[in-house]
């Protein structure tokens, strides 16, 4: 009975495990999300069509759009893409109804009923369960029809039954206006029923559009837009046996920019389209066209311009007038259509040219068009005329947000309002198209660009060398030369920074006037310690040595070498430099690699500026290496996030562009809860200045929007969140420097690797963290200083020193010179027993502040009882004393002797090791203003401070949200909430978590 009840609660432990994420978003088409569209009946039918879609996930959005036109009674069944029925992985996995065996229940489930027509787009047939081919093929044997949707090369099923007998496509259908090019309608006879295919013969379509063509954006793209949804509609009347004949209709003229029309007998020439929309629920778009009295209009225009210069063109007609004409120049931006400038000039009578000018404009959108409307003396109309102009802003706001991926020429303008104007999200990375296609309709749709131009992946060679990631980015014809170099990539070979060049060169086409706003150098970026070993290394390697110790005498101290010569000196593995003692050796090539690293990312930089001058290159969501000099003279960047590497980031790079995605990742990242708990502590720890998205595809297992571009119901969960964050929250985090209180905790990146070498070295990641965490509990400011940053010491109060087992001479000396003019120094232990370049000082040049401590009399720490109070044990070298203090000059030195890591984690009661560390900080001055009472390990509090304003946040994880926190601002102050609100005087703040698990006060 005792083993029963017990597997009873496993189960009952496990079964949150087991359930999945809310498919809807991917598995169902609603009207949720209407977009803007004129009606092609006069009153919807009385028996509406029935018809089952069976579309991708991805093209789904275009069933509502017919049906926006002419509603029906539709049933949908979504595919996961054009040649997959479903897809089983580990992300697809956690959403119910996805599955392979799910979507085949759930389309035998749909077959069950009886429907008008089945409409496949863009999916291949053959995939379906062949039960429901034979269903669906059955029914259209039995009287029913069958459209089938395709895009590129016309192609033809398997069933050769299905083609034996065509038939003539229907006048009515023949003569509309479908907003392609070219169409491709066959119909054909199969027993009673019918079979039809279109071909919209556009180029392939794997994502996108499913039954409706891809029709490139631009300013008359609504208007063909409109009549391809009204071709198909009426393409699905034909196919459920509708009357097409279009009885006593109601006309609605249309311009080519999708405009109504009233006065017929005025209308300038042009191209228009006339609806006819009958009483009986058919309807028909036909074009036609209006000659202009001065013919053809020539508009001369440069294609971009800089929006605080004057804009000069010239407009020439084909046909000069014999009487004087106003010609109306303005200036509307893209896609709204809004007008920021227009004026009246005279085209003189028998004249065919004239210039004009755009002055003193304003335009606040990305792109827009100039339009010339000549007018006669009557004031009518003659002709009207465009030309497309960008206005290229690469500027970001406070507040900066992107999304991967997401709007498209394809959508159109479908998606846009959704990501750019509901959300915000106006930045838009993905991998740019040929000639920069896919950021210009971004920049016609108002969005800024991110393009991926590359990415830096250094692995190691089948001949120990570096191998790149290079298929994506290089133009086909660098391809020979990649290969005459495979395998031995080493960056410093000139036929290899070639070859990045024009990696460049070829995906940099047209981007820097289509508002590129930030270069991606790209995404998972990272490098092999164990790769640079290829042939060419060897003389890049010595060059290297030679550039970082100058003379051979210093690498022969650091080596304990006597070679003569660099050209001398063996390029050993790591394995054999670590076994044979010479530690620097093996330090030389993880640098070399770091400094390979971060040598591409820089000249990739001032590759990208060749073409386009002071542009933002960075990279996200990849490996730092030595981060100090990897984003030095980078603008962007975005790690792998890591408490330490996530705080050495704002640290370090509190002036560059900074994110971690996060977003629709099912199952990490933040997951899928009620709150936006990434973003929200991110931004209040100052990691990032901006909300990075993932991902905004449609159709997507990680996407924001539904896949008829409804905001999905989990993102719609976030709303309240992101509203207060993009209306304001967010920017003053950003605006305002995290206030440091006059602590600092040094870095060394060297010591991160000597912990790989000796257990005598500890990491630095082994102690940081329980100081970083110590600083969120107590609000306490912090920043970071490093061998670089050397003169951040004079505003610090306290310094502590975590595994900083291997420092230079110079770090050293001005450690010393702080502790000397009055700085207090805390260290963990076995401080300075290397130099930065990992050689074992047989002194410790620290002596003076922690005794002389060497790589021979330091031991490895064994964990043992901690005598010292509120701790239980710790990590301590053998034999030795722990918390000792001296003085030196003005200021003194503390040796804790132990783990930090684990003091904390042993620590009784809970937050006790807080409590020790802030009382050290009240008593050298180094203390937050304010009192912190009772949080949990995973609370935040964060104080920023400008001039006379301050700005304190603090956050609770969504589990403890029904905990308040208690502060005591040790005086009366003005509070505001960050909504407005004031709150009073205050002296003490009880913080309740009702809304949001962050809450701000000012």
């Amino acid at each position: 009975m005792k083993r029963t009840i017990s597997m009873i609660f496993v189960l009952a432990a496990a079964l949150p495990l087991l359930a999945k994420h809310d498919s809807s978003y991917l598995n169902k088409v609603t009207n949720k999300y209407v977009t803007p569209h004129y009606e092609f009946q006069q009153k919807p039918d009385a028996e509406r069509i029935r018809p089952l879609f069976i579309l991708m996930r991805s093209g789904a959005r275009d069933a509502m759009e017919v049906d926006e036109r002419m509603p029906m009674d539709p049933e949908h069944f979504l595919v996961y893409g054009r040649f997959q029925f479903a897809h089983e992985d580990m992300y697809e996995s956690t959403h119910e109804g996805t599955s392979n065996y799910e979507k085949e229940k759930e389309i035998s489930d749909k077959l069950e009923k009886e429907y008008d027509i089945y409409i496949v787009g863009q999916f291949e047939f053959t995939k379906l369960p062949q039960t429901a081919q034979f269903q669906i093929l059955n029914a259209v044997r039995n009287g029913k029809s069958l459209i089938f949707v395709q895009s590129g090369k016309v192609s033809r099923l398997p069933y050769k039954a299905l083609y034996r007998n065509e038939i003539d496509v229907p006048k009515e259908l023949k003569g509309f206006a479908n907003g392609a090019n070219r169409a491709i309608l066959q119909a054909y006879q199969v027993g009673k029923g019918k079979f039809i295919t279109l071909s919209w013969n556009a180029v392939p379509n794997i994502v996108g559009r499913s039954i409706l063509p891809v029709i490139p954006y631009g300013n008359q793209w609504k208007t063909q837009h409109e009549n391809s949804c009204a071709f198909f509609a009426m393409l699905c009347r034909y196919a459920a046996g509708r009357d097409l004949t279009v009885k006593n209709p109601k006309i609605r003229i249309r311009d080519a920019w999708n405009k109504d029309v009233t006065e017929v007998a005025k209308l300038p020439g042009g191209t228009y389209y006339k609806d006819l929309i009958g009483e009986n629920g058919s309807f028909r778009v036909e074009e036609f066209k209006i000659a202009s009295p001065v013919g053809k209009v020539a508009i001369t225009l440069p294609e971009t311009a800089d929006r605080k210069k004057t804009v000069s063109g010239s407009a020439e007609i084909e046909i000069p007038s014999k009487e004087d004409m106003t010609v109306t120049v303005e200036l509307y931006d893209s896609p709204y259509g809004r007008i920021w400038f227009r004026k009246d000039i005279t085209l003189p009578a028998g004249a065919k040219k004239t210039g004009f000018s755009l002055e003193n404009y304003y335009m606040p959108a990305l792109a827009g068009y100039v339009r010339l409307t000549f007018k006669g003396k009557d004031g009518k109309a003659a002709a009207i005329a465009d030309r497309l102009m960008f206005f290229p802003d690469r500027s970001l706001e406070d507040y900066w947000q992107i999304g991967w991926e997401g709007i498209s020429g394809a959508y159109g303008e479908l998606l846009a309002p959704q990501m750019n104007e509901r959300l915000g999200w106006n930045l838009m990375l993905s991998h740019p198209t040929a000639n920069g296609a896919n950021a210009r309709d971004a920049a016609l749709l108002n969005m800024k660009f991110v393009p991926y131009m590359v990415r830096v992946n250094l692995k190691k060679s089948k001949t120990n060398g570096v191998e790149g990631q290079w298929a994506f980015f290089l133009p086909a014809k660098s391809k020979k030369d990649l290969e005459s170099v495979k395998g031995d990539e080493c960056f410093y070979r000139p036929e290899v920074q070639k070859l990045w060049s024009e990696g460049i060169a070829h995906r940099i086409k047209n981007l820097p006037k289509y508002s590129t706003a930030i270069y991606n150098l790209g995404d998972e970026n990272g490098f092999s310690y164990e790769a640079g070993f290829g042939d060419s290394d060897l003389v890049y390697f010595r060059k290297f040595l030679k550039e970082k110790y100058g003379t051979i005498a210093n690498l022969n101290y650091n080596y304990g070498t006597e070679y003569a010569d660099f050209d001398e000196i063996p390029h050993l593995s790591l394995a054999e430099a670590k076994s044979s003692g010479c530690f620097p050796a093996w330090g030389d090539h993880r640098a070399y690699m770091e400094k390979m690293y971060a040598d591409i990312h820089a000249f990739l930089r001032e590759e990208i500026r060749k073409y386009d001058p002071g542009a933002p290159v960075g990279a996200e969501g990849s490996v730092p290496g030595d981060l100090e000099l990897t984003m030095g003279p980078l603008e962007f960047w975005g790690p792998y996030s890591n408490l330490v590497g996530d705080e050495l980031l704002r640290s370090f790079g509190n002036e560059k562009i900074r994110s971690l995605w996060w977003g629709g990742y099912p199952g990490s990242h933040g997951g899928r809860g009620k709150y936006v708990i990434p973003l929200n502590r991110d931004l209040l720890l100052g990691s990032v200045n901006g909300n990075a998205w993932f991902s905004c595809r449609p159709g997507s297992n990680h996407g924001a929007f539904g896949v008829d571009f409804s905001i999905a119901p989990y993102v719609k969960n976030y709303l309240a969140d992101l509203d207060r964050l993009k209306d304001g929250s967010a920017q003053l985090m950003i605006r305002n420097p995290m206030e440091n209180t006059g602590v600092s905790f040094y870095w060394s990146h060297p010591s991160s690797a000597a912990a790989f070498l000796d257990k005598r070295c500890v990491n630095p990641h082994e102690g940081l963290p329980s100081l970083i965490r110590a600083a969120y509990h107590t609000g306490t400011g912090f920043e970071f200083v490093s061998g670089r940053t050397l003169d951040r010491l004079k505003k610090t109060k306290v310094l502590f020193l975590c595994g900083t087992s291997a420092l230079s001479e110079t770090e050293c000396k001005a450690i010393l010179d702080y502790v000397k003019n009055g700085g207090v120094v805390i260290a963990d232990f076995n401080p300075a027993i290397m130099n930065d370049n990992l050689r074992i000082n047989e002194t410790n040049p620290l002596k003076a502040l922690f005794g002389d401590i060497t790589f021979v009399n330091a031991e490895e720490p064994k964990f043992k009882p901690l005598e010292l109070a509120n701790f239980k044990a710790a990590r301590v070298p053998r034999g030795k004393s722990v918390f000792t203090e001296r003085k030196y000059g003005k200021g003194k030195a503390i040796l804790c002797n132990f783990s930090l890591a684990s003091a904390s984690n042993t620590a009784q009661p809970a937050g006790s090791f807080d409590g020790w560390i802030l009382s050290l900080l009240k008593k050298y001055g180094a203390a937050p203003s304010f009192d912190v009472g009772k949080v949990e390990e995973t609370t935040y509090v964060r104080s920023r401070h400008n001039r006379d304003f301050s700005l304190l946040g603090i956050m609770q994880q969504p589990q403890h949200m029904e905990k308040p926190v208690d502060i005591n601002l040790n005086g009366m102050y003005h509070v505001y909430e960050t909504d407005g609100k004031y709150l009073g005087q205050k002296e003490k703040l009880h913080v309740e978590f009702k809304n949001s698990p962050l809450v701000l006060f000012s």
